[in-house]
């Protein structure tokens, strides 16, 4: 397979335009063979039995199915390297494509994303994770240019990201957003599926083949946050009176990202020691707290920044000590990356770093020292005064 998509990608990048889209009748005929091709080779991961949260190793096949792809459906990072190599040959198509034809060929990927299960089950949570897969390679290469292609799926990312989040609002109980050692009672898990409901989750994105927040694993919830990640780094390279994250965009991703604070330290295994570091923190670190700075960067107003900082703020309060380390590692890189402009939030923040620098764990009051050190630096000003 990876031979099979190295030749189909230097054959992209060679043809003539004319030889490689033409001669299949009108209306972006050839386009839309291209398409039809690479979806089918989209779902290879259903073809081979791997999706995650399932089983590892060989399923057993119907009769049938055994040959090409045989000996390869127990291997992950197998079927990740030809996930790999299909994006990337997808990829030399759309650089051929003009912007009418990446628009068709986009909006039948996003509907191919959530129309149908490849046969299997679990298919659609396979395809969601080679969706997102490709999302990041898109708006990696053509940036600022694809951003506005997000405006199509964007609420098809919320549903997908309140399989994992815990919104932080006023209106959610204390008792969910305090969290003991990632563990989450019936009761609470039936609290977060009721409010999912309320919040607009359909039984699709919550049931489909199976899919429950608990079984979803990192990778789905990576490949999400890197595709954002790279939108709002991008979406800052834009015209500046017109930017893709209006307030209205904003508004509707906002809790669903702060959640992820609070809600991936429910789903992710904590640490398997007190001194290591647990899946939570590294995913946070990793793509997480990257993704909330760059949000913050691309808001760019202070009527954004502050409910943001007002969310982040208020996950510094959570009962799990990881879940308030994260927010202040949160709070640290978004002075860090959006850089003088965000010290007009810091007279909100004296009350937090005060109360942190009293933690019970070291981890968080080492953080809440670095946060001072590095925001004293940026304001060239002593915060000793108002924290005493």
């Amino acid at each position: 397979m990876l031979r099979l998509f190295r030749v189909v990608r230097r054959v992209i990048e060679t043809q003539q335009r004319e030889s490689l889209l033409g001669g299949h009748g009108k209306g972006g005929g050839g386009v839309n063979v291209w398409t039809g091709f690479f979806l089918l080779a989209m779902d290879y991961r259903n073809h081979v039995g791997w999706t995650e949260g399932g089983k590892e190793g060989k399923r057993k096949r119907p009769r049938g199915e055994e040959g090409v792809l045989e000996g390869e459906g127990g291997d992950r990072a197998k079927v990740e390297e030809v996930e790999e190599a299909v994006c990337e040959s997808m990829l030399a198509l759309v650089l051929r494509l003009n912007e009418e034809e990446l628009r068709a060929l986009f909006l039948r990927v996003a509907h191919w994303k959530k129309s149908g299960d490849g046969g299997r089950e679990g298919g659609q949570r396979s395809r969601r994770l080679v969706f997102y897969r490709l999302l990041g390679y898109l708006v990696e290469t053509l940036r600022s240019i694809f951003v506005p292609y997000f405006g199509y799926i964007w609420s098809d990312i919320q549903a997908d990201l309140r399989l994992f989040s815990i919104p932080s609002s006023s209106s959610v109980p204390s008792s969910i957003l305090a969290v003991h050692n990632g563990e989450v009672s019936k009761e609470k898990k039936k609290e977060k599926k009721r409010r999912r409901e309320e919040e607009g989750a359909t039984g699709e994105d919550r049931m489909e083949g199976g899919l429950e927040p608990e079984k979803q694993g990192p990778i789905l919830i990576t490949l999400i946050l890197t595709a954002l990640t790279k939108c709002f780094q991008c979406d800052d390279e834009g015209e500046e009176d017109g930017n893709f994250l209006t307030q209205t965009r904003f508004d509707a991703i906002l809790p669903l990202l702060t959640g992820l604070i609070t809600g991936l330290h429910s789903f992710l295994p904590p640490a398997s020691s007190p001194s290591a570091n647990s899946t939570y923190r590294a995913l946070a670190e990793a793509n997480l707290i990257p993704c909330l700075a760059y949000m913050a960067l691309a808001a760019g107003k202070d009527v954004l920044w502050k409910p943001y900082h007002h969310q982040v703020l208020m996950q510094t309060r959570a009962r799990a000590w990881e879940v308030r380390w994260v927010a202040l590692r949160t709070l640290r890189e978004t002075f860090v990356v959006v850089g003088e402009e965000y010290l007009a939030m810091l007279p909100e923040s004296i009350a937090y770093l005060s109360e942190l620098l009293e933690d019970e764990r070291e981890e968080v009051v080492e953080e809440c020292k670095t946060t001072i050190a590095y925001i004293e630096d940026l304001s060239g000003e002593s915060l000793e005064s108002y924290l005493a």
